[in-house]
């Protein structure tokens, strides 16, 4: 699906910055191997220390909450006509990435219907 150009020059954050599924993969892999953070940063990151307005947990830069009986943290991001998203399923270790065109609703749609799909949780 084709979609028009966006100028991102005025956003912060996340204007003209470029990445790849594999990059994002490496990054979430860091976290999780010990070669970005010792085990004690990692379970503080991965803790909930707030609760967001879908009553899911925080924890630092992380989404915490569970997907089909399954500990998932997560992290998404874009503007109106890209989005990333990340997904670590904490007790088997798995790793789904997904860089989309389109605004995040179906990023996120995606990125469920691949883990359900991939767990046979259907």
């Amino acid at each position: 699906m084709s979609c028009p150009p966006y100028d991102t020059s005025s956003l912060f954050g996340s204007g003209n910055c470029y990445t790849t599924v594999g990059d994002l993969y490496r990054w979430n892999e860091g976290l999780h191997t010990g070669k970005l953070l010792n085990a004690g940063e990692l379970a503080k990151m991965l803790t909930s220390h707030a609760v967001t307005v879908y009553n899911e947990g925080s924890g630092y830069g992380i989404v915490l909450r569970e997907f089909n009986g399954r500990r998932l943290a997560s992290n998404a991001g874009g503007p109106d006509d890209y989005s990333s998203i990340s997904y670590r399923f904490l007790d088997d270790n798995v790793t789904f990435v997904a860089i989309g065109n389109q605004w995040m609703e179906y990023i996120f749609d995606i990125a469920n219907q691949v883990s359900t799909i991939f767990f046979g949780d259907e």
